[in-house]
């Protein structure tokens, strides 16, 4: 009992030692290409996407008339100005002249009624008694008559005005450049609906376990491929649909968390998801309805973008107006494991991540030290492992037998199980019984 107390003493002297830094006057490095994860606390997330148009242009059946001949099909890509479907012209001559002909009727209604008012008007000077009020009556009737009839006339004219713009426009054309998505022959809703394909956007679904993962309204995301990884697009979030919650359970088809896994069966998979659309830079060499990923850019992840330091990590940052770009100092570990100073060209500020793009001066195999602590200075030496590496894990940090010291001071105290207890010259804990 006395032996296994001496080892547990000497043990933790040692990890009391060693927790929260390296040895005096080594300064902590860590990779940049892990950096942002780390800074982040969680592991990087990519989601699935599809690529959609929102903007839809639904083209109805005019009145009655028949459709001659269709086209194009459902699924087919068609350019603004192309032909969609005809109607039948035949069916619309014989209705314009039917319309004609009974334009001419009520004209001649008209031709008659006046020259009925006119009639009378001439009698009633002549008129007297009885026989005035008689024509008066009959004046009075000719005129509503007559109004009626311009009136009739005037409504002929329209249909008749309306069925020769048909006729003259028996080809229906596409209004926008697109893929016809639906043809309803059923004469229920719009005849036919075309998705504009110049205005393509990503839809994601974010879910509520990934509200942390960067993606919000303004933020910056690159869209990877699918099917290869080196083809990426650039877009920002234009709005995240709070209003179109879907209940269900999260998996790999919505979300993937890079560096963990949740199964099926734990409680955390169920929960809400909410639709998130990008707005593209460039919509070249997509298509619509094409699955890809979604990387908030400098999240880290491989393809999603590129290489990002935190802000935390620079020195003297400026912006270099000769060059157009900004430019700051990092402690970096050279090939000999000592730190030196070394100049970094960013790209522009990216606000979700917190860090700077990387243009040139360290690569995501680098391994750089954070600025706040004190020890950092030319020719420092670096050591590898990062602060968390310091926790005194008793399964990864536990020292070897032969790292133990070999004799303990007679006055050290030793907390045992969180009480504090004497160690005497021979490593036995006193105060505490066998």
């Amino acid at each position: 009992m006395k032996h296994t107390k001496k080892m547990l003493a000497a043990a933790l002297a040692v990890c009391l030692t060693m927790a929260g830094c390296g040895s005096k006057g080594e300064v902590p490095v860590q990779q940049v290409g892990a950096l942002l994860q780390m800074s982040a606390g969680t592991a990087a997330e990519k989601f699935d996407g599809v690529v959609v148009s929102e903007n839809a242009v639904e083209i109805k059946r005019e009145g009655e008339k028949k459709i001659k001949e269709l086209y194009v099909a459902e699924g087919d890509a068609v350019k603004e100005g192309e032909k969609l479907f005809c109607y039948d012209s035949d069916e619309l001559s014989l209705s314009l002249d039917k319309l004609k002909l009974e334009l001419d009727r009520l004209g001649a209604t008209i031709d008659e009624k006046k020259k009925q008012i006119a009639s009378v008007e001439s009698d009633l000077q002549y008129a007297a008694g009885s026989e005035a009020t008689q024509l008066n009556i009959q004046l009075r009737q000719l005129q509503t008559e007559l109004t009626q009839a311009d009136y009739d006339k005037e409504a002929k004219q329209k249909e008749v005005d309306y069925t020769q713009k048909m006729l003259d426009d028996v080809d229906v054309k596409s209004p926008i450049t697109g893929t016809v998505r639906k043809i309803n022959e059923t004469g229920d809703g719009p005849y036919m609906t075309i998705q504009q394909s110049d205005a393509y956007e990503v839809k994601g679904m974010l879910n509520e376990l990934s509200l942390g993962a960067g993606i919000m309204e303004g933020v910056p995301v690159t869209i990877v491929s699918r099917m290869d990884p080196t083809k990426t697009w650039t877009g920002t979030v234009s709005r995240v649909d709070y209003n179109s919650a879907q209940n269900g359970s999260q998996n790999s088809e919505n979300v993937h968390y890079m560096g963990s896994s949740f199964g099926s069966e734990n409680p955390m998979t169920s929960s809400t998801s909410y639709p998130f659309y990008i707005k593209l830079d460039s919509t070249d060499g997509l298509l619509l309805g094409q699955h890809v990923y979604i990387q908030a850019s400098g999240s880290g992840a491989v393809g999603a973008g590129q290489l990002e330091i935190p802000d935390s990590f620079l020195m003297n940052l400026h912006y270099n107006d000769k060059d157009g770009c900004n430019v700051a100092e990092v402690w970096a570990a050279d090939s000999n494991g000592k730190l030196q100073l070394v100049e970094v060209v960013l790209a522009e500020y990216d606000p979700a991540m917190g860090a700077y793009p990387v243009i040139k001066g360290v690569t995501e195999t680098d391994y750089i030290a954070d600025p706040s602590n004190p020890d950092c200075k030319e020719g420092a030496k670096a050591d590898h492992r990062s602060e968390s590496d310091f926790a005194g894990n008793s399964q990864t940090d536990e020292p070897e037998m032969d790292q133990m010291p070999e004799t303990i001071p007679a006055d050290a105290e030793i907390p045992v199980d969180g009480v504090n207890s004497g160690v005497d010259a021979s490593g036995d804990a006193v105060g505490q019984g066998d």
